[in-house]
């Protein structure tokens, strides 16, 4: 084989050796007991139709969403990475209205999890892409990590007003 016959191999080969990152986003995963959990954003519906708080008019978050009422954390670097939805842009508190739906999206090549700190919305399960969602219908302070990394991913939380 000639040397750039090998380039041209090893060129091919990049594209299936970086598809394992593949992610789809929308798969659902299973719930936890507690809470409104949700399958993706568009089943989220409008807070307040189904008895729960609406989300506060006023709310203007630091960087908006696609889809109203919802907040993305983006899962990967062993960090838990604000995409959009929350009063802050970054920083480990993500501020929301009550009715408010996060997704936590998994984007890394870790298997990383959401475990809520006091229980209060339990966990998702270990895993390496797709979402888990978590609707606040009260308001409070929920603190959350992942129980694989333990001290590396903790002290974050959602924040519920």
């Amino acid at each position: 084989m000639t040397r750039s016959s090998r380039i041209v191999v090893a060129l091919a080969l990049v594209p299936a050796l970086g598809g394992y990152k593949c992610i789809k986003y929308d798969a659902p995963i299973v719930a936890p007991d507690g809470g409104t959990v949700i399958s993706s954003p568009d089943d989220a519906g409008t807070p307040g139709s189904d008895g729960s708080a609406g989300v506060d008019a006023g709310f203007v978050p630091a960087t908006a969403c696609m889809h109203a009422n919802t907040a993305q954390i983006i899962v990967q670097n062993f960090e838990y990475d604000i995409a959009c939805g929350c009063a802050e842009s970054s920083g480990m508190k993500c501020t929301v209205p009550v009715g408010t739906t996060v997704a936590w999206i998994f984007a890394d090549s870790e298997e990383h999890n959401v475990t809520s700190v006091a229980g209060s919305f339990g966990m998702s399960p270990d895993t390496l892409s797709g979402q888990f969602q978590y609707q606040f219908t009260t308001a409070g302070t929920f603190g959350y990590g992942c129980s694989i990394h333990g001290a590396a991913m903790a002290g974050y939380s959602v924040v519920a007003e």
